[in-house]
């Protein structure tokens, strides 16, 4: 997978050129009602990498009215931008549009078990995400489509359903000029349908993101979600071993950690879990099933992504 730039988005957005250091003006952004202030503090942002087959340099964007100056050495070319209005301050032009497309499975569809639903819901974290980055970037049309498919493993689906890699090319053949950011959730049912081979499961999902990569300009990869704390332990490490998998291969950073994760570096925190109602358990009250993340979860994903998304939204706009 050389060649490709190389975007990880956390607490700093780095590239193959990489630039250090944390924006210190990232816009802070208010979670949800459903999650508490100490669910936020406690709640670290997914590290993920994003990659783009392209070798060019990012775009960059320009000020509203600038001198530019380009200089070309070999194969390099740098290009430098000053300000006509004043030599210490410029407007730099807002990203009009960008539009994210999510791929992922039941965990990313919706935080209830709901019959019948044909479409994900809005109170899943793409949808949430949506609404936070409005609010971070007003200046900029931001869309996020959830094309995630309930059941769906990589390459398989449960019960014969349409699989991710199925659901990829449906999606980029709605995407023909791979402008829009395409965001991978890795889902644990891939492992479940494959009774838990690691082995197996990656190998489908590398040639998955081979695809993505080659349709998407931009592709941010997230880290499987853990399952809950009292859940069986071989799923747990199955997934953390999936995960150590993405961070060997340089898929995500390995400081990578799911939102959802607890304290013991294995499964997720209960508090993201116990409302989630699977109505298929047919008992009084949330029926959790470990799996799927409640509203609080969805919640905290969405939050975690959002200050690396208004770190790379300007960087791939169009």
């Amino acid at each position: 997978m050389s060649g490709r730039r190389r975007f990880c988005a956390g607490a700093m957005l780095a590239v193959v050129v990489v630039f250090t250091g944390c924006a210190s003006d990232t816009p802070e952004v208010s979670p949800p009602a459903q999650v508490t202030e100490t669910d936020v503090l406690t709640t670290e942002a997914p590290s993920t990498s994003i990659s783009t087959p392209s070798s060019t340099s990012p775009a960059v964007p320009r000020p509203s009215t600038s001198s530019t100056t380009t200089t070309t050495t070999g194969a390099s070319s740098s290009t430098t931008t000053s300000s006509t209005i004043s030599s210490t301050t410029s407007t730099v032009v807002p990203c009009p549009a960008v539009e994210l497309v999510v791929l992922g499975n039941s965990t990313d569809y919706w935080p209830n078990f709901v019959v019948g639903v044909d479409a994900p819901t809005d109170d899943a974290w793409p949808a949430l995400l949506e609404t936070m980055l409005a609010r971070s970037l007003p200046a900029t049309d931001v869309s996020v489509e959830n094309g995630s498919v309930l059941g769906a493993g990589f390459d398989i689906g449960l019960y014969g359903v349409t699989s991710m890699t199925e659901q990829l090319r449906t999606l980029a053949s709605a995407h023909t000029d791979g402008s829009a950011v395409l965001v991978v959730a890795p889902s644990v049912v891939d492992l479940q349908l494959r009774s838990l081979d690691v082995d197996a499961s990656y190998e489908a999902f590398d040639a998955m993101y081979d695809e993505a990569t080659s349709a998407f300009e931009t592709v941010a990869v997230l880290p499987m979600n853990p399952v809950a704390v009292g859940s069986d332990p071989a799923v747990a490490q199955a997934i953390a071993e999936f995960n150590r998998r993405l961070v060997e291969s340089g898929v995500v950073d390995p400081d990578d950690r799911s939102p959802l994760l607890s304290d013991d570096g294995l499964f997720g925190r209960p508090a993201y879990y116990d409302d989630f109602d699977d109505g298929r358990l047919d008992t009084a009250g949330p029926d959790p099933d470990g799996l799927h993340p409640d509203v609080d979860g969805h919640a905290a994903i969405a939050t975690g992504l959002v200050p690396a998304l208004v770190e790379l939204i300007p960087i791939v706009c169009p």
